[in-house]
């Protein structure tokens, strides 16, 4: 994670929200994706300098 605060979230291919969560930044943050239909997802964080974003799959 960045050093700055960040909202980070998933979304399904169709752009549903799966998850979405706000860090303080600095640490390690798990993404709890259990339960979720195998597929890929769109992983985006956002912080104060910008949006990165990255294909996430589930299996």
């Amino acid at each position: 994670m960045p050093a700055a605060p960040a909202t980070v979230r998933v979304v399904d291919a169709l752009g549903r929200p799966v998850l979405e969560v706000a860090a303080t930044g600095g640490a390690d943050l798990p993404l709890h994706l259990r339960g979720q239909v195998p597929g890929v997802y769109l992983l985006s964080v956002e912080t104060a300098a910008g949006v990165a974003r990255q294909a996430l799959v589930v299996q």
